[in-house]
């Protein structure tokens, strides 16, 4: 699950913040607004990954673990609507790395 979107997965890997993401619309969306801010010409669905390096991965593990704990410290059901910006995407890919 990622809340509001996958792109704050992406995000993630470029900068840490708990800010709430605004959804209004998807040409509107905060987390699109904010990285093409990052990636200059970003548009969805567009390849990043020579963007997105491998060597951040942990930096951006910890930064999903942080907006986990920031909405566990507030008491927020890091699963429900109100948990903006939140991501599990971290738990899918370390299922997904080889040993």
């Amino acid at each position: 699950m990622s809340n509001p979107c996958f792109e704050l997965w992406y995000l993630l890997h470029l900068i840490s913040s708990t800010a709430r993401l605004s959804t209004a619309s998807l040409s509107q969306r905060e987390a699109l607004k904010r990285l093409e801010e990052q990636i200059p010409g970003y548009k969805k669905n567009k390849p990043i990954t020579s963007t997105i390096v491998e060597s951040t991965q942990q930096d951006t593990s910890r930064n999903a673990e942080a907006l986990r704990a920031y909405h566990q410290n507030n008491e927020t059901d890091e699963l429900s609507r109100e948990a903006n910006p939140c991501t599990h995407v971290d738990k899918l890919v370390k299922q997904f790395r080889l040993p």
